[in-house]
């Protein structure tokens, strides 16, 4: 998403190039990181899969060396590979079909439990903008409908549900609105970083590089350096998340 590939699939060179694929001229891999295991015998020298080692009783484990290794490789997004049409790739659908409604339910179900346990007020109508009254304690949301997709309605939910929890009576933040540019913005950061947190769990990740985007933009109206204020922020979210998955 940050660099506004159409696809999320990868693949070393040597993978590419056995497929029968080529490579666009000035394609920029990336690095990964592969973690895992290595079993050997203590004595033999033999090696073994984790899958042999699970069926093993506890002597026959004890005789067993665990020895971690980390290898990196270089992948190349599946948008730089100019025949990629000509490819029999056989390749499996990330999603079963249903899983986007059935992560949304469990939005709803969240959503519900923090209006019957956290007392929130929720409120919907017709208009053009989303707010949290911290005078009133309510939030506002256009209904769902006027909503360009779901996955906009959700963000914008939890954005101001975010906002909720730092009332007096919750985690007691520094709600001074507009007229405190400082404390706003910082506040914005928190909301939007609650944002980020809550749609990755729920399944909701087509909102991520507008939040990260959201994020610089408020980042540039705060005092503090950038990274300091995204630190700061990020740990104010968490608390955020935990107040909300405690209710």
């Amino acid at each position: 998403m940050a660099n506004s590939f159409t696809s999320a699939r990868y693949a070393t060179f040597n993978s590419i190039s056995k497929a029968g694929g080529r490579l666009q001229k000035g394609a920029k891999g990336c690095v990964i990181e592969f973690f895992s295991f290595i079993y050997k015998h203590y004595e033999t020298g033999k090696t073994y899969t984790q899958e042999q080692v699970n069926v093993m009783t506890a002597e026959q484990q004890k005789k067993i060396n665990k020895i971690p290794f980390l290898k990196n490789y270089t992948v190349f997004n599946s948008q730089f590979i100019e025949n990629i049409a000509d490819l029999n790739l056989n390749i499996i659908d990330d999603l079963p079909e249903d899983k986007e409604l059935e992560e949304l339910q469990s939005f709803e179900n969240f959503v519900s439990t923090i209006i019957a346990k956290g007392k929130l007020d929720l409120r919907f109508g017709i208009g053009s903008t989303a707010y949290y009254s911290p005078a009133l304690d309510y939030v506002f949301m256009p209904e769902k409908k006027y909503f360009v997709s779901t996955s906009k309605y959700y963000s914008v939910l939890f954005h101001e549900i975010i906002h909720w929890t730092g009332n007096g009576q919750r985690l007691d933040r520094a709600l001074a609105g507009h007229k405190d540019k400082e404390s706003f913005s910082f506040e914005e950061l928190i909301a939007e970083m609650g944002v980020m947190l809550n749609c990755l769990q729920y399944g909701i990740p087509s909102e991520f590089i507008n939040s990260v985007c959201y994020l610089k933009s408020w980042t540039d109206h705060n005092s503090q350096d950038g990274e300091r204020a995204i630190r700061n922020a990020f740990n104010e979210s968490k608390k955020a998340k935990k107040y909300l998955e405690n209710l």
